[in-house]
């Protein structure tokens, strides 16, 4: 097969003979091979490939006002998702998803190796005294905290990155990225949460972003994403889209268009 994947537009795939693709061949082609590109692109130049993943009502809400959102998704998107993170070299969450969730972040769903689990607390407050969380409790894991926080009594194979903080607090993304490609990891998927996706997206830190729709409305609860205002949509940010079925609900795959020479 071809494939064709200009940088920051979604990938084209025709048959050597024109005769029609696959339909599921096509789909796993467009969903998963540009992931595979980005980490080898990524890795050829010293960088980290960035996949940000959101699963949303179609009023793009990821929880109800008291946080509670399982589920919102499907069977499907939990297998698409352990998908994307036996693809990558990384898990990524923030603490308050670490904290509210306690993700596993391994593969069970589908087979594939399982990911260095990544959790990223500027504080480290994941680290406070009673903290059990299921991602901390062997080796495979790497916990980005800032400069200044002391850290002790983690797995023997824990790796520990710190980060500079700015004056507010908060680790920039691209301190985050930078500490990560130097332990040779190239690809990460950014599961959550809200917080921190939107700090990522807001540093332009994100190369393809996923967003998967439920058939489902809330009407109030927690948005997806929580970035400065703006005053003119001309401020907002652009994607190049592409989209595919998850048993019925929809995951568009959106290229960031970014302005030339960025």
């Amino acid at each position: 097969d071809l494939c064709t994947l200009p940088t920051g537009m979604p990938p084209v795939f025709v048959h050597p003979t024109r005769r029609p693709v696959d339909a599921n061949v096509l789909h796993c082609a467009r969903v998963y091979l540009p992931v595979l590109v980005g980490h080898a692109l990524a890795a050829a130049r010293g960088a980290v490939f960035v996949v940000a993943h959101v699963t949303q009502t179609l009023d793009g809400r990821i929880a109800c006002h008291n946080g509670q959102s399982q589920w919102i998704g499907n069977d499907e998107d939990l297998r698409h998702a352990h998908r994307m993170r036996a693809l990558c070299d990384g898990v990524l969450v923030g603490a308050g998803t670490a904290l509210n969730d306690d993700p596993q972040l391994n593969v069970r769903h589908v087979a594939g190796r399982s990911p260095r689990r990544i959790l990223v607390s500027g504080s480290g407050r994941l680290l406070e005294a009673g903290r059990n969380l299921r991602a901390l409790r062997s080796g495979g894991v790497d916990l980005v905290v800032g400069a200044d926080v002391a850290v002790a009594h983690l797995p023997a194979e824990a790796r520990v990155h710190r980060v500079v903080r700015t004056q507010s607090g908060e680790m920039p993304p691209s301190g985050i990225l930078q500490a990560l490609s130097a332990s040779d990891i190239h690809s990460i998927y950014l599961e959550g949460g809200a917080r921190t996706l939107s700090s990522f997206l807001q540093a332009d830190a994100v190369d393809l972003l996923q967003v998967h729709i439920a058939n489902l409305l809330l009407g109030s609860g927690l948005p997806s994403f929580s970035l400065p205002l703006v005053d003119h949509v001309n401020e907002g940010r652009r994607f190049a889209m592409d989209h595919g079925a998850l048993d019925g609900h929809l995951l568009l795959s959106c290229w960031p268009l970014r302005a030339k020479g960025a």
